[in-house]
């Protein structure tokens, strides 16, 4: 049962990737018409440019935040829904415990800090999941994302779904008991926007210091300087607790 199911998992993940890889294509190829732009003929190997000099720059660029983001929307996609229990101190400063679902605390923390995804389908996955929380509407689910009419947003929301691998019940009868993800997802969750945060904040803080360098009005640098102080506040702060809001 269980190399049945990894096959599964691996067919079907083949299956969405190339899938969503088609509709990209479909999508460029009629965003290229519509902007009257000619299509550019298969080049020989010997008279194409070297890969590497022309998507190299592009996917540093873009793999920038890319895990942290993709982190962030399949703890949505996956696990929007579930309730975790997120620890913090009452008004008297004794520990306490308030329930609240993945979704909620996801999207409060990152609004609260105004932070976007670098990734526009990515943001898009999350304005849904914002949008729903707002309005108090049930949460996207595996039902929702197979009958979404954006082809592109159906197939990664997809494919984030699948399960790379499955514990097998074996571990248990032989006496080894592994860890399985739900038992951890607080932490995952609070791990997860940790990690986008500090990649936010860190890459931000790299532009301003690049801005800086360069010949600017002394306006401009007591702005840029005034907002890496700001950022730099809120680095210290989430480094020694990243989760100190309570959703209410």
């Amino acid at each position: 049962e269980d190399s049945l199911m990894r096959v599964l998992s691996r067919t079907m993940s083949n299956n969405v990737q190339k899938a969503w890889k088609e509709a990209e294509q479909a999508s460029a190829r009629q965003q290229r018409a519509e902007d009257n732009e000619p299509v550019a003929e298969p080049q020989s190997e010997e008279l194409r440019p070297d890969k590497t000099q022309l998507v190299a720059p592009l996917e540093d660029k873009l793999s920038q935040c890319e895990s942290q983001e993709m982190k962030i929307i399949s703890l949505l996609v996956n696990s929007g829904a579930k309730e975790i229990q997120q620890p913090y101190n009452d008004e008297n400063g004794n520990p306490a415990v308030l329930e609240c679902c993945v979704a909620d605390l996801i999207v409060s923390e990152l609004n609260a800090d105004k932070l976007r995804f670098d990734n526009a389908l990515y943001q898009q996955i999350f304005d849904l999941y914002d949008r729903c929380v707002v309005e108090g509407t049930p949460l996207p689910d595996a039902n929702y994302f197979a009958q979404c009419e954006d082809v592109v947003m159906r197939n990664k929301a997809l494919s984030l779904m699948i399960d790379p691998y499955k514990i097998s019940d074996l571990w248990a009868k032989k006496g080894i008991y592994v860890t399985k993800p739900e038992s951890r997802l607080f932490e995952d969750v609070k791990d997860s926007i940790y990690n986008f945060k500090s990649k936010k904040l860190r890459l931000r803080m790299e532009e301003i210091y690049r801005k800086l360098k360069q010949e600017i009005s002394t306006e401009e640098q007591m702005m840029l300087i005034a907002e890496k102080c700001e950022l730099k506040t809120i680095q210290i702060k989430i480094e020694h607790d990243i989760l100190n809001r309570v959703i209410v």
